[in-house]
């Protein structure tokens, strides 16, 4: 999975996204079924100042992670996240 995050990041041009965010000011950012959590952790750290939610069904991710990004363990296929969706 990180292999391909990496390959796909190259493809890419280095973006990690191909949203059209224009210049929007995000605040926050969700990442379901986040993995390993490097895209995460990639977009953690390209915007310091933006706090990046990361949810996955195990807890398989990283402890050293930059200080703008959580990571919190749910089932997004069977429980409804605990997190306000107005904010997202």
């Amino acid at each position: 999975m990180d292999t391909n995050h990496h390959m796909l990041t190259l493809l890419g041009g280095e973006k990690l996204y191909i949203a059209p965010l224009g210049k929007t000011k995000l605040k926050k950012v969700l990442d379901i079924g986040t993995g390993t959590g490097v895209w995460a952790i990639d977009f953690a750290d390209a915007h310091p100042d933006i706090r990046v939610i990361s949810t996955n069904l195990s807890p398989n991710q990283p402890n050293a992670v930059p200080p703008n990004l959580s990571f919190e363990i749910s089932d997004a296929t069977a429980n409804p996240l605990a997190l306000d969706a107005r904010h997202f």
